[in-house]
């Protein structure tokens, strides 16, 4: 059995590309929800209720589908920008959570 240690610098350049990607996938998603008349600051500070918070769901949906960005990393950016997990996660409709369910079982096997 081989055991190859990791590079530092290989280990490095493997985060800052992730923290690129990350980066690019938040402007990419916060671009999205602008370019559909959406502001998630003014929807998550007024306890989003009713349509907005259908709307909201769809959007996170839609750039799901059309951006490619997994609904966990959606919540986190979310949360990291302009909440905390609990009131985003709180924010999805039975949907939207049982996808981020699905890929926390599936990416961390984390079952909740």
């Amino acid at each position: 059995m081989k055991i190859e240690l990791i590079d530092k610098e290989k280990l490095q350049k493997r985060s800052h590309e992730t923290e690129l990607i990350d980066e690019m996938n938040r402007r990419n998603l916060y671009d999205y929800v602008e370019n559909h008349g959406f502001d998630i600051r003014v929807f998550l500070y007024s306890n989003g209720i009713g349509s907005e918070k259908n709307k909201f769901n769809m959007i996170l949906r839609g750039a799901k589908h059309d951006l490619k960005i997994s609904m966990y990393d959606m919540v986190v950016y979310i949360a990291e920008d302009f909440s905390t997990i609990r009131l985003v996660f709180m924010a999805l409709d039975d949907e939207n959570k049982q996808i981020v369910k699905n890929e926390l079982l599936k990416e961390f096997n984390v079952k909740l």
